[in-house]
């Protein structure tokens, strides 16, 4: 019997943390948000000094990423650097975008941009190549893939 109130105790506080971890990426969303967006804006005067730049800016693509109960389509999104990726949540419920690896999405933090009801979107700019895999927190076996080319 005290093996299984053990047990019990140990999923009571793994659960705990995961909601900590959670609760407490969504209030780093604003510094994630205000980063990309220092990142990607250029003063007019820097833009002209660089076309590539400003080539670039103006060449920002935005892809869609569907969460349904079935997971994220497509499971995997190749992007350019520089492009917006939306993930928008047509689950039926709450969900979240989280970076791998579950529960603690150290790998990108800037995909953990907390929990979002559903019909609401969340966006990212990504600003570097790379591949960047992520997960839905409360689903983990809803997987996915940005590969930044």
């Amino acid at each position: 019997m005290n093996k299984n109130i053990l047990i019990a105790l140990i999923v009571i506080v793994v659960l705990a943390g995961g909601f900590v971890l959670v609760r407490n990426s969504s209030k780093t969303q604003p510094i994630a948000d205000t980063n990309t967006q220092v990142q990607t804006s250029k003063a007019p005067s820097a833009m002209e000094k660089s076309p590539s730049k400003e080539s670039e800016v103006m060449s920002q693509k935005e892809d869609t990423v569907t969460l349904s109960a079935d997971g994220f389509s497509p499971a995997t999104i190749i992007v350019k650097k520089g492009d917006k990726v939306v993930w928008l949540n047509k689950s039926g419920d709450t969900a979240t975008v989280d970076s791998d690896n579950h529960p603690t999405h150290l790998l990108y933090p800037p995909l953990n941009q907390g929990a979002f009801q559903d019909g609401e979107k969340h966006e990212l700019v990504f600003d570097k190549a790379g591949k960047y895999t992520y997960h839905e927190h409360f689903h983990p076996s809803r997987r996915g893939t940005v590969v930044v080319e």
